[in-house]
């Protein structure tokens, strides 16, 4: 009887040992997640701040090449515009020329 006794208290202190291991187990598993969950939701942040970053980048290069562009044509214009005027110049010299 007392053999009985003696191996169900075994029985049950293993058990309780058992469900302490169990117990903290969880508890490091639940603590593991909580960091995970928490570093997931800061990378997710620093990729909208970067993608913001990058948006906002790429949209002053195409402002700055809308830009460019603009100036680029400009500058074609005026040298049309140039070139026309340095050609009546010449035109008017060689006229001047030809009647003096």
């Amino acid at each position: 009887m007392y053999t009985d006794i003696n191996q169900q208290l075994d029985a049950a202190r293993q058990d309780v040992f058992r469900l302490h291991k169990i117990e903290a187990m969880r508890k490091e598993l639940l603590q593991g997640r909580d960091e995970l969950e928490a570093k997931v939701v800061k990378l997710l942040i620093f990729d909208w701040i970067m993608q913001s970053k990058i948006n906002n980048s790429r949209e002053s290069v195409s402002r700055v090449q809308r830009e460019v562009l603009g100036v680029i044509r400009k500058l074609r214009e005026m040298e049309v515009h140039e070139a026309e005027t340095v050609a009546k110049l010449k035109q008017q010299i060689k006229n001047l020329v030809m009647n003096s």
